[in-house]
């Protein structure tokens, strides 16, 4: 997201469902292939980016389930000012 936007409108206009901790929330949820080993392999990316304050406990190793899939957390990140959050996912 660029500096400035409407980080609302974002959620409103791409976002998903997402279940954590018996709290429900709209989220930005991205996947893709990534190269790993120099371009040797693929791996699929999971990430999730998420209002700090929706989800505030989330951590390492905690299970979240984003559009009816269940996800792991292996890393998370504060962004910018720290009101956003973005969590690195894999399928369990």
């Amino acid at each position: 997201m660029i500096p400035g936007e409407n980080v609302a409108a974002f959620f409103r206009d791409f976002g998903v469902t997402a279940e954590f901790d018996g709290r429900t929330a709209t989220v930005l949820f991205d996947q893709h292939d990534e190269d790993i080993l120099h371009g040797v392999g693929q791996t699929r990316l999971y990430l999730v980016t998420f209002s700090a304050s929706d989800f505030p406990t989330l951590t390492h190793g905690n299970s979240i389930v984003i559009d009816g899939e269940s996800y792991q957390v292996q890393v998370i990140n504060s962004l910018s000012d720290g009101s956003l959050r973005q969590a690195r996912l894999f399928k369990p």
